[in-house]
């Protein structure tokens, strides 16, 4: 019996408000993502990390789109042992709920969006078949669902529901267990637990622009905005456990508070003016081949060098490139495998394919089903040469986007000593690409950013970056301009030969950047102006 499961499932589901009882049933999609502790042959305590959609229904034809995000334990006892069990479980979750009719107003449907209830679970089910056909079933008293009062209501009121889900599905780490690829037996929940790395990212900045403009804000910057003043960019906390073959199941949680979420975050829930859950995904590796990572949630993009993360960045601002020609992040599901690897497993060639919800949404279905995928490849091991792409439909309109990647890393043996990098340097370059549609032309746009580093000494290092963008369209600035910034960064990592990782990840930097167009898009004082000169400071903390 496999230790772990990836179980997927299908269903459906329905909502009803009216009266003193409102309900829901079903569940559309599920994935269900967790660990078997073993107790003998024929029994095993499993903890699940769950995830299920459900697209509902009030009544009227207005839909509301729910997510439950939740983590579920039980117990599981084999009836005819390899082919029948039986098993309960119970767990603690977040029921979150979206209107596809938020801005039809004024209806119950619409006051339903973006709201969260507290949701528990409790259910059971019968596998067959050496447990890969799976039946569950449960039911889900909620609460703290609230339904302000208005003209086609039932008058404002306080709404605890109570969901029924059934779900049928395949155990899909169960039929790669009995198809011949074997999970390791002996993990325990200490194992698992003590796997888990935590993260801490803080990041604070001041900017100050010389063109003193009168609206007191950066004209196209991404995040640092603001001139003149300090901003609490972003305080992030993470949780991540990777994979690899003595450890198939992992995770990844990314939860931060800011100003940054009022750019970074995406369509429709998770997420607000000051808060972001910027990525939560479970990983299984497979044991075929090389090993197949599958990833499944709400993650990065694949697009690009930057992230959102500036300390793990060379620079303290965001180029245009990452902020207007990629996307931010996807929900989706991801599978990685290593093509070619070396005598130690490490991999050489990768590829990664997966199907996505379009770009920086969740739920939001204006967004059509698209595809991510990457391949990347070190043909030598200073070198890393990669290509991604993604297609999908996003407000009516076929998007697309190509983007390739070189990257040098050297060192010698004083940096390796060192604990640091001497030289590390990336080009990438990206073509972007919006069909006619939704009452809008056909548009194009390109990105060209360069960028390098070099560590003069463990607690110095210094990185020059430049860019041109392009938007000949007008299809991400709004005017028809070419763009051109260049980026000059001080880096000063002040405890960086002490031995604790606490006090290493501290970091100071320092930041000249000078922006131009061909159109006048900044400001000089209350006058428009082709260029633009900021001096930016940052304290920040990444462990």
């Amino acid at each position: 019996m496999a230790p772990y499961r990836l179980q997927m499932s299908g269903g459906y589901t329905s909502l009803a408000l009216g009266g003193s009882a409102p309900s829901y049933s079903g569940g559309m999609f599920q994935t269900t993502v967790g660990q078997n502790f073993n107790l003998d042959s024929r029994n095993s305590l499993f903890l699940n990390g769950v995830f299920r959609l459900g697209a509902l229904n009030d009544g009227s034809g207005h839909d509301v789109s729910l997510v439950h995000f939740g983590l579920e334990g039980g117990y599981e006892g084999w009836i005819a042992p390899g082919w029948l069990s039986a098993f309960v479980f119970a767990g603690i979750g977040s029921n979150i709920l979206y209107s596809q009719q938020a801005g039809v107003a004024p209806s119950i449907t619409r006051a339903l969006d973006n709201q969260s209830m507290l949701a528990l679970s409790l259910g059971g089910g019968l596998t067959f078949a050496r447990g890969i056909v799976v039946l569950s079933g449960g039911f889900q008293p909620n609460f703290g669902l609230s339904v302000p009062e208005t003209p086609d209501s039932f008058g404002g009121r306080g709404y605890n529901p109570m969901g029924y889900f059934f779900m049928a599905g395949l155990d899909l780490a169960r039929l790669v267990d009995v198809a011949g690829g074997h999970f390791p037996r002996d993990v325990s929940m200490g194992q698992f637990v003590r796997g888990i790395t935590p993260g801490l990212y803080l990041d604070t900045t001041y900017t100050a622009n010389l063109g003193a403009p009168s609206t007191g804000m950066n004209a196209m910057r991404i995040f640092d905005t603001r001139a003149d003043r300090p901003m609490f960019n972003y305080l992030e906390l993470s949780l991540d456990r990777a994979v690899d073959a003595d450890n198939p199941f992992g995770f990844r949680f990314d939860f931060g508070v800011g100003e940054n979420p009022r750019v970074a975050r995406a369509r429709s829930s998770f997420s607000g003016d000051w808060y972001d859950l910027q990525q939560v995904y479970a990983r299984l590796r497979l044991p075929i081949g090389n090993g197949v990572t599958l990833r499944g949630g709400k993650f990065a993009t694949l697009i690009g060098t930057e992230v959102i993360e500036s300390l793990s960045n060379n620079h303290i601002s965001h180029s245009w490139q990452f902020g207007l020609a990629e996307p931010f992040t996807h929900l989706g599901v991801l599978a990685e495998y290593p093509i070619i690897t070396d005598s130690s497993g490490a991999s050489l060639f990768t590829a990664t394919t997966g199907i996505i919800n379009g770009w920086d949404n969740v739920l939001d279905r204006s967004a059509g089903i698209g595809w991510l995928g990457a391949l990347s490849g070190n043909p030598t091991p200073w070198l890393t040469l990669s290509g991604a792409s993604t297609v999908g439909s996003e407000g009516g309109r076929l998007r697309s986007i190509l983007d390739f990647i070189a990257a040098v890393k050297v060192n010698d043996a004083t940096s390796t000593a060192g604990g640091f990098d001497r030289f590390t340097a990336s080009a990438t370059y990206d073509w972007g690409h919006e069909g006619q549609g939704a009452g809008q032309p056909e548009a194009n746009w390109h990105a060209l950013g360069l960028t390098a580093r070099v560590g003069l000494i463990p607690q110095v290092s210094f990185a020059q970056g430049f860019e041109v963008f392009l938007d000949p369209d007008a299809a991400r600035t709004g005017t028809a301009q070419t763009m051109w910034s260049t980026r000059s960064t001080f880096q000063v990592t002040p405890f960086a030969s002490i031995n604790s990782p606490w006090a290493r990840a501290l970091r100071v930097r320092a930041e000249f950047r000078h922006d131009s167009s061909t159109n006048p898009s900044f400001l000089s004082g209350s006058l428009p102006s082709t260029s633009q000169n900021t001096f930016g400071l940052q304290l920040g903390y990444m462990y």
